[in-house]
């Protein structure tokens, strides 16, 4: 699971309440020490990768063998529908759909344009779609860096959705520019750790009326867990791509050392400020620190839950014991 950051498991709080779970849920918990030492195998390794995973191939979970499918498989097939999520919705599991409602800059019309292109490519299109999602790639890379942290979360957005269509593209995979993407995205990803030590999580409730309240809390929670999400995403994101060339890395201890990402459905999917302050009020939400989801196993109803959690949730417990929690609550992977 490329989501585990080499964390010190002896200080993990652990969940044993065995009434509630029904299953041994503390030991997969407890196995992120041993999950570590699995990904930390040679490389080569014939457990990690299936041998038929070809560099100029699009990457599939298939390519991986069981043991690792079990924690990366969903997350892959969750990725590879980003594009065509983002054309449909304005939004990816990582970037708020009100995220861009307001403004949305040049280069990323770009990439949405791409996305468009991508999910509409054919074996008469194929070349112009490569052609045209090249050309953007190498402009977004050349362009200059502003340190706004509005326009660094939106240049991270942008090179994760190119990324993910290079990776994922059939035909039209580009692996050269896929390598050429990594530092970018790297050197993304440590800039947005800036912007998410800055963001201050509130505790007390929100008003609904005046709605001014409402409408500012909404606000900081949509650009707050974007950040946050993205964090955790880019670096998944370059973890797959070295993993595709055969290279298992773990992301560095400080991606998840003070991270914080909230987890909540309800939130994440209000219609409006309105919906955000009734669902803040009233629902459950879950601060998740330091990738520990002690509190969410224990409390977190099926519904609570959206795709974000569950690629994290799978990569960290394993597919069958995801899909068996939220089985008990009613739910489904």
């Amino acid at each position: 699971m490329l989501l585990n950051f080499d964390l010190d498991t002896d200080h993990i709080p652990i969940a044993c309440n065995t009434e509630l779970l029904d299953f041994d849920l503390s030991a997969e918990i407890g196995s992120l020490g041993s999950l570590n030492a699995f990904l930390q195998k040679p490389a080569h390794s014939e457990d990690q990768i299936a041998p038929r995973s070809l560099v100029g191939q699009p990457f599939c979970a298939t390519d991986l063998a069981p043991s690792i499918n079990s924690r990366m498989g969903y997350a892959i097939e969750q990725l590879k529908l980003v594009p065509k999520m983002m054309v449909d919705t304005n939004a990816t599991p990582w970037s708020h759909p009100m995220l861009y409602n307001a403004q949305m800059p040049r280069y990323f019309q770009d990439v949405r344009a791409a996305c468009a292109l991508y999910i509409a490519m054919n074996n008469t299109n194929t070349e112009f779609v490569k052609n045209y999602i090249i050309l953007r790639v190498e402009e977004l890379t050349a362009s200059s860096i502003s340190t706004a942290p509005a326009d660094l979360l939106t240049r991270a957005h942008a090179l994760m959705l190119y990324q993910l269509m290079l990776m994922f593209g059939g035909d039209m995979s580009h692996n050269g520019l896929a390598e050429t993407l990594l530092p970018h995205m790297e050197q993304a990803g440590e800039s947005l750790l800036g912007c998410a030590s800055q963001q201050v999580d509130p505790t007390d409730p929100v008003p609904l009326y005046p709605s001014v309240a409402a409408r500012s809390a909404w606000t900081s929670f949509i650009f707050r867990e974007s950040v946050r999400r993205t964090i955790l995403a880019i670096f998944h994101l370059i973890s797959l791509c070295r993993l595709r060339r055969g290279q298992v890395t773990l992301c560095p201890y400080s991606i998840s050392q003070n991270n914080k990402v909230t987890i909540s459905a309800h939130l994440w999917f209000a219609k409006d400020a309105v919906d955000f302050a009734v669902a803040w009020n009233e629902k459950n939400h879950f601060l998740v620190k330091e990738l520990d989801f002690t509190d969410v196993l224990r409390d977190a109803g099926f519904d609570d839950l959206d795709i974000f959690a569950k690629i994290i949730l799978v990569g960290l417990q394993g597919i069958d014991d995801v899909k068996g929690w939220l089985y008990m609550r009613g739910g489904t992977l």
